[in-house]
């Protein structure tokens, strides 16, 4: 497949994972992106993600939790948090966060345009801490 799209002229491939496939079978594909949802706590949870950007493909983590949860938010830093320590956990140096992506996920298109705002908003703040984490770092 990626193959294929490259042959079509396509400059840059993403793969987004379907929900349970583990991320390390990814690995050797050839996208230059791979798309998944945000795992749990724990730091075993992340592991096949860190060799998914040790291996130099980028990540972009789906947060769907953002829409689902519009009724009750979280702090932009608790939401970083939670990416930033499970990350530092594996040994995945905190500058590598600079390349990893993170969007929102399916739901979007169901929102209100002032909900839609809002959950942008979000994401985007989220952007901005892991940015500003990875430089600190």
């Amino acid at each position: 497949m990626v193959e294929a799209a490259r042959s079509a002229g396509a400059l840059s491939v993403e793969l987004q994972l379907p929900e349970g496939l583990e991320p390390a079978r990814a690995l050797g594909v050839g996208a230059d992106r791979i798309v998944v949802s945000a795992p749990g706590p724990s730091a075993r949870d992340w592991e096949s993600l860190a060799e998914i950007q040790d291996s130099g493909t980028d990540l972009c983590l789906l947060l769907p939790h953002l829409v689902e949860g519009l009724s009750r938010p979280s702090s932009t830093s608790r939401e970083v948090e939670a990416i930033v320590r499970p990350i530092s956990e594996v040994g995945m140096p905190l500058k590598e966060l600079s390349r990893l992506m993170v969007a929102v996920g399916p739901g979007l298109e169901e929102l209100a345009p002032d909900r839609l705002q809002s959950v942008l908003g979000r994401v985007a703040d989220i952007a901005r801490g892991l940015e500003d984490t990875a430089r600190e770092a």
